[in-house]
């Protein structure tokens, strides 16, 4: 929903290893039309990693913990671009109650401006969930 109401051309994801019955970690990668691209991983398997980069044709964008913030903590997204580097401080907050509260208030006043982006997310779930059926397919 960042960058497009698009769906993605791909969106291949990976979370198993022989021999494991829980998943640890998974990465993704979601290819949009005009040449931009998510990619992002989340990980238990060593030091805890939870990264996204949204990546542009003239600017990249990095956050880390962009899913799992503690609350009480601020955010840095780094931005690169071609004029250099950037840091974009977000204050703590509870992103997660702030976005539903204004797609659920967007509801009584009839405002459709959240219905592509939902409907597009809604079809990139199923298509992970479709891939991870094949993916897992081997493994019990």
């Amino acid at each position: 929903m960042w960058w497009s109401t698009s769906r993605p051309a791909s969106t291949p994801g990976r979370s198993n290893w022989p021999g494991v019955r829980r998943s640890c970690a998974y990465s993704a990668l979601a290819r949009y039309t005009r040449g931009r691209t998510v990619v992002g991983y989340c990980g238990f398997t060593g030091l805890y990693q939870n990264t996204l980069q949204l990546l542009g044709r003239r600017q990249v964008i990095h956050v880390e913990r962009p899913f799992s913030m503690p609350l009480e903590l601020e955010i840095e997204v780094s931005v690169r671009d071609e004029g250099g580097v950037r840091v974009v401080r977000v204050a703590p907050a509870d992103s997660m109650w702030i976005f539903l509260g204004q797609v659920l208030g967007a509801v009584p006043t009839g405002s459709r401006e959240f219905d592509e982006p939902l409907l597009a997310d809604g079809w990139i779930l199923g298509r992970l969930l479709r891939d991870r059926g094949e993916a897992w397919s081997g493994v019990s």
